[in-house]
């Protein structure tokens, strides 16, 4: 059965800092009657460890320590009174949340190089960690840096960097689609990372949607997306000039 991707298909895309309720706000702050879904980014939890090497098993231990930390540390600003409660649940829209790759995927997004450099980087990091005499005296603060620091600044690495952003944004804008499709939703709204909100916007576009993008509310949101843009650019024209040599 071919999709049916005719016109009248419309997407709000709010690009997303992650870091407050600004964004997910400014995109419910509407008339949600009118919008079939609200797709947020986010992915499947499953770990698929089989064949698996050291370099996804600590992609791996580095995830499991951002799942448990991202809602401890939720449910303390949310007692101090920095942050209100998840505003998505709240919204009265239905809210899909798994538009973005697997985990496994993702590790494999980054190619064989950009694996390899996150895992000596890893190893460098814990070298100078525990042979540092300079600051790093007390045990304690080593331990911390060693675990669970570096493995949760790997697994950040390794899900928001230039070498796999093609790939993501592509995953997340098809995926949208398909959902969409499948669901009969012509009416969506979109909540992404600023960094991907271009390039989904793009994607959606040639998928046949007519897409109202904007912007992240923070000012430091918008800074990072654009460099992280800037070299996202670089490195895959970088890579089609040396495909086009080989070739």
């Amino acid at each position: 059965m071919v999709p049916d991707r005719s016109a009248g298909r419309e997407a709000i895309l709010k690009g997303d800092f992650h870091i407050s309720d600004a964004d997910p706000e400014a995109l419910i702050d509407r008339d949600l009657s009118e919008w079939d879904i609200l797709y947020a980014e986010g992915r499947d939890s499953t770990f698929h460890m089989k064949d698996s090497k050291f370099g996804f098993g600590y992609y791996t231990i580095g995830a499991m320590i951002m799942r448990n930390l991202q809602p401890t540390l939720r449910r303390l600003f949310d007692h101090l009174g920095l942050v209100s409660p998840d505003v998505l649940e709240q919204a009265d829209v239905k809210v899909h949340r798994r538009i973005d790759a697997t985990h496994r995927k993702i590790w494999e997004f980054n190619g064989k190089w950009g694996r390899w450099v996150l895992i000596i980087l890893a190893t460098l990091a814990s070298l100078a960690t525990l042979i540092s005499p300079i600051g790093l005296d007390a045990v304690w603060l080593r331990m911390i840096i060693l675990f669970p620091g570096i493995p949760a600044m790997f697994f950040l690495l390794s899900v928001v960097n230039p070498w796999n952003s093609n790939m993501r944004n592509q995953y997340m804008a098809s995926s949208i689609d398909e959902h969409a499709i499948d669901e009969e939703h012509n009416r969506i709204l979109v909540l992404v990372g600023e960094v991907h909100r271009e390039a989904v916007g793009t994607h959606l576009r040639d998928l046949g949607w007519e897409v109202d993008s904007r912007p992240t509310e923070s000012r430091a949101g918008r800074v990072v997306g654009r460099a992280h843009r800037f070299v996202s650019d670089i490195l895959s024209s970088s890579g089609k000039s040396h495909m086009s040599r080989d070739n």
